[in-house]
């Protein structure tokens, strides 16, 4: 009976599969590592026309390859409980950010703070366009396809898709955001990955992606100056 479980279990990881989830998970940390240094104009626009070259290559995997519909990755119809999910994570996150705050400085470590201030030099059109890129493709990325493919090759369960998608997420911010920085992203990570695995619905990541960006890349640094340390 095991064997034959875990012949079904190898049937369904596919080649489509595979290539997806190479895409989604393996280059995105390809790309961190080699682009996510100290960012500048140069190396954000690679990043950012790295993703949503990745997200469109893979868009056409589940389409014309694996042919997929958009809620195999998560993308249904958006309703009201997804909004107020996204914008209840917002808060939840910034809630996450505030209290590790103190903790992370007492420790003697660093906060995402200093890696916003390195963002202020940066065009603000330029960092709108991150906050939408990253906002949809790594949810694509990380919750949508990757917790939805893990979960079907491994026969349902879906920890192990969100545990594999959650830790190459954080995973990917070490290098510009450093270990205290990456540390309080794992905790924010928490909390958007548990609301995918309750609504099952990308959207309301998407909404609470993108609000957590558009608050610490274009909100933050106009008060930068008056933020403890």
């Amino acid at each position: 009976s095991g064997v034959s479980n875990m012949k079904l279990q190898i049937k369904q990881i596919t080649l489509p599969n595979l290539i997806g989830l190479v895409l989604s998970l393996l280059m995105p940390l390809v790309l961190s590592f080699v682009f996510g240094g100290e960012w500048n104009i140069k190396r954000m626009l690679f990043i950012i026309i790295g993703q949503i070259t990745l997200t469109i290559i893979l868009l056409m995997i589940v389409f014309f390859w694996e042919r997929e519909k958009w809620n195999s990755i998560g993308l249904k119809r958006m309703s009201a409980k997804d909004v107020i999910w996204g914008i209840t994570g917002f808060f939840l996150g910034v809630l996450s950010f505030m209290i590790s705050q103190p903790i992370l400085k007492i420790m003697g470590l660093n906060t995402t703070l200093e890696g916003i201030e390195r963002l202020m030099d940066i065009p603000i059109l330029i960092r709108v366009i991150l906050v939408l890129s990253a906002g949809i493709t790594e949810e694509i990325f990380f919750r949508g396809y990757a917790i939805e493919r893990l979960t079907k090759i491994t026969g349902g369960n879906i920890k192990i898709g969100a545990f594999v998608g959650y830790t190459i997420f954080v995973l990917i911010h070490i290098i510009f955001w450093g270990i205290g920085g990456t540390i309080q992203i794992a905790l924010w990570s928490i909390i958007i990955t548990l609301i995918y695995i309750k609504q099952r619905n990308l959207w309301a990541c998407i909404i609470m992606h993108i609000l957590n960006d558009a608050y610490a890349f274009l909100v933050l640094p106009l008060f930068i100056d008056y933020i403890p340390k």
